[in-house]
């Protein structure tokens, strides 16, 4: 049985979650000055990451990654999550 549940942008999430979700993938280009030019395509990824969520009504979500080299990175201009699973520490070996 799965642990994860549907994210609808309306729950008060406030700890550690594993979050899975669609990224928009960008495109990169150089303009005639040699900066970088972004551009969203039509593609998109999957993605899982561990992150810390914070909430706040009068503010939304603010969703941080915990460690987005080992867990997963999120960001908030790309990246949109679809469903969230509680994070819960794996229980120890008896000493």
């Amino acid at each position: 049985m799965s642990d994860w549940k549907k994210f609808t942008g309306k729950e008060p999430l406030s700890g550690v979650f594993w979050v899975r979700g669609l990224r928009q993938e960008v495109d990169c280009d150089v303009d005639d000055y040699g900066r970088p030019v972004w551009h969203f395509t039509d593609e998109q990824s999957s993605f899982l990451a561990l992150v810390e969520i914070s909430f706040d009504p009068a503010e939304d979500l603010d969703v941080c990654p915990v460690n987005q080299y080992l867990t997963g990175d999120f960001d908030e201009q790309t990246d949109s999550i679809t469903h969230y699973k509680e994070f819960a520490m794996p229980e120890g070996p008896a000493v």
